[in-house]
């Protein structure tokens, strides 16, 4: 007898690399094939065996014959968006003629790694190209990273044969020795390149807050008397909070006090913008201070100054509250924090609240307490969320001030070149 066979399945659907391969070779026109490659290199989605394919017909398409310049830096920095450092060099290999905005696409594209990010610009000044500003900005940005704080020293050294450096490197490589606790090196780079820094206030901060980092209290304060004595650049809330935060780290709390009531002197004289990162200076002596037990009464009176001066704490400053009430063995006051204070606040407690108003009971031994609390948290329901900004009420500040860190500083710029789409390059 006959058997009978199945019907044959269809081939299978070709995989995106596949079908993007098959429309470059069925598309011959070079203009339409190196636009259809770059759009398909801006969608997030594409893994890296795409985007191989696609710097493959690029490559084929002609791309680094020295007419599609604009087309190979956008390409080159589609490829750093995702992180494919392989791929714009690649692209980079290619060009006949590349000039300093393809290679500073490609250190853009190296960011994650400090070596490649340094091999690119060291390829750059080889192939005859200056390097710029940011060039080296971006390599010590991977250094940073990588807490690679000796080389990027050494190419704001390398950097001075090339091009002046401005205030924004300057805090980029302090950022460096920021970021490994080098506080010795961090004061030491601003006080060489003072000059250079000029009015701008990034650089100290970045200092500062490499000394709040190793808990240099003291080393952080004769810097901001440094800055003060000069006079530029004016010391900003950000200054005041950094100090703060590094004094009551390193436990020289009634000095972090004397500092925080000249914040608020010099905000009443109208000599400092109070924003949002105002709040920090007081959430540094609630979280460091509440550490001692000696400093209880400190934290009691910074809560006092945040109702005076409109300052509303969020469910962290509460908590944290509440955890040193807890310390002190004032369980009412911990108990009457959770459900008077806040709710006089406008804020909703947490399940960090919570947990530390249990966990005081725990400690106090009054196990029947704690079991209480606890169901009264599953009663209500309440979920973990995340912390919201606190807002300070003043009618032009808005944003987060969660960290009282300063921000690092701020990526290159994108030059814009006529009419058309601005060609995604880092300047300074």
């Amino acid at each position: 007898s006959r058997t009978r066979r199945a019907p044959a399945l269809p081939p299978p659907p070709p995989s995106r690399g596949d079908a993007l391969e098959i429309r470059a070779r069925k598309d011959q026109s070079q203009e339409s094939r190196l636009s259809f490659a770059l759009r398909e290199l801006k969608d997030p989605r594409v893994t890296r065996a795409e985007a191989g394919s696609i710097v493959r017909s690029l490559i084929a398409a002609g791309i680094g014959d020295g007419v599609h310049e604009r087309a190979a830096t956008a390409a080159i920095t589609s490829l750093g968006k995702l992180r494919f450092a392989a791929e714009a060099k690649a692209v980079l290999g290619a060009l006949n003629k590349p000039n300093e905005f393809h290679f500073n696409a490609a250190i853009v594209a190296c960011a994650g790694s400090s070596r490649e990010a340094c091999g690119v610009l060291l390829s750059m000044r080889k192939a005859g190209v200056t390097p710029t500003v940011a060039s080296y900005g971006t390599a010590m940005s991977a250094c940073r990273a990588e807490g690679e704080w000796k080389r990027g020293l050494a190419l704001l050294r390398e950097m001075k044969g090339d091009v002046r450096p401005d205030s924004w490197a300057v805090a980029t490589a302090i950022c460096c020795c920021e970021r490994a606790a080098q506080w010795k090196a961090a004061i030491e780079t601003l006080e060489e390149h003072v000059d250079v820094v000029g009015s701008d206030a990034m650089p100290w901060n970045t200092a500062l807050a490499a000394c709040d980092r190793a808990a240099r209290g003291d080393e952080a304060d004769a810097l901001f008397e440094k800055m003060k004595a000069r006079g530029r650049p004016k010391p900003t809330d950000v200054t005041f909070s950094i100090t703060v935060r590094a004094l009551a780290r390193s436990g020289f709390v009634s000095r972090a006090l004397a500092r925080l009531d000249e914040l608020r002197a010099q905000i009443e004289k109208g000599d400092v913008e109070r924003t949002l990162k105002t709040r920090d200076a007081y959430v540094a002596l609630v979280v460091h201070g509440g550490k001692n037990p000696d400093h209880f009464r400190c934290v009691f009176g910074v809560f006092d100054r945040m109702r005076q001066d409109d300052v509303t704490p969020n469910e962290k400053d509460f908590a944290s509250l509440i955890a040193v009430c807890g310390k002190a063995g004032d369980l009412d006051r911990a108990r009457r924090v959770l459900e008077v204070e806040m709710a006089d606040a406008g804020v909703e407690p947490s399940t960090g609240c919570y947990a530390a108003l249990i966990t005081s009971y725990g400690k106090a031994g009054d196990v029947d307490g704690a079991f209480k609390l606890w169901r009264d948290f599953v009663d209500k329901g309440i979920k973990k969320k995340h912390s919201q900004a606190t807002t300070v009420k003043s009618d032009d500040t808005q944003g987060d001030a969660d960290s009282p860190r300063p921000p690092p500083p701020p990526p290159p710029l994108v030059k814009e070149e006529e009419e058309e789409e601005a060609s995604p390059v880092p300047v300074p």
